[in-house]
């Protein structure tokens, strides 16, 4: 299967084209400029070089989010109407599974994505042995940092955590919070230093920032769209995995053009500013 897949969640951006798990190609940018201005030619330069056409490709696949509200509409609005000129699926992938993918294997670790929410939020998951253990959400770091050593602790104590994004430092910063946070008064004068220097070597030891994967390589969207398109025809009869992905039947599919939806996990900062306004009327 001939997939072109794209990512325009943060802010960097990509796009790949592979054939059945085979890179035939991938672009990738993160130059400060904005995705209206780079992603299509991105897209187009790429396809140029590519010994196929946008007509030769059999599927679609885009990041959908969390991210970047105006990147992620950028992307997937585009890959939308070619998914629509040319009838042919759309798969929609996470943005924090892509972002995790080269580090899903880590049999030792819990994996932790994380995006930059603003505001000392983040976006953000986590995966152990490739699967999801703390689903999609956005968060405080203070809260997420709870969540995934609590996790760890009860489900693989002594596992290292690892962090990858473009928010990856702040899992630091969520340790910090809470050893500032945390009650001290039970500890006698003499012991209190040792204390902290207790849960400062905590914060540097048991938790590594990969910042190789602070953006999203296209090509992990590209395996991951495979990998969804996979398991969904494996699910199917025998009968109808010839026509899944017909022209007629493509809209009998999640992977209908018109039926894939972003996935925020958070407001948009217009929500936000109306409902601040209705709450002063």
């Amino acid at each position: 299967m001939k997939i072109l897949a794209c990512d325009t969640s943060e802010a960097s951006c990509g796009g790949a084209v592979t054939d059945n798990m085979k890179v035939l190609g991938s672009s990738f940018l993160s130059v400060g400029m904005t995705h209206s201005q780079t992603f299509m030619p991105l897209l187009h330069d790429l396809m140029l070089r590519m010994p196929l056409s946008y007509q030769d490709l059999d599927a679609f696949a885009c990041t959908v989010g969390p991210g970047s509200f105006t990147g992620i509409r950028i992307g997937l609005s585009a890959l939308k109407a070619m998914a629509f000129a040319a009838n042919k699926p759309l798969i929609p992938v996470s943005s924090l599974r892509a972002l995790a993918h080269p580090l899903l294997n880590s049999a030792d670790a819990l994996v932790v994505p994380m995006i930059d929410a603003r505001n000392q939020r983040v976006f953000a998951s986590a995966y152990f042995r490739g699967e999801e253990v703390i689903s999609e959400q956005a968060a405080h770091i203070e809260d997420l940092v709870r969540m995934c050593d609590a996790w760890r602790d009860a489900n693989a104590p002594g596992t290292t955590i690892k962090t990858c994004g473009n928010a990856c430092h702040m899992y630091r910063v969520g340790r910090e919070l809470l050893m500032k946070n945390q009650e001290v008064s039970e500890f006698s004068d003499e012991n209190v230093s040792q204390t902290k220097c207790d849960i400062s070597q905590a914060v540097e030891t048991d938790f590594v920032e990969i910042d190789r994967y602070v953006a999203i390589d296209p090509v992990s969207v590209a395996v991951l769209a495979q990998e969804i398109i996979s398991q969904y025809v494996a699910d199917i009869s025998t009968d109808a995995r010839a026509t899944v992905f017909s022209k007629d039947n493509i809209k009998n599919t999640p992977f209908a053009p018109g039926v894939v939806m972003p996935s925020y996990l958070a407001k948009t900062s217009a929500e936000r500013q109306r409902e601040a306004k209705m709450e002063t009327c």
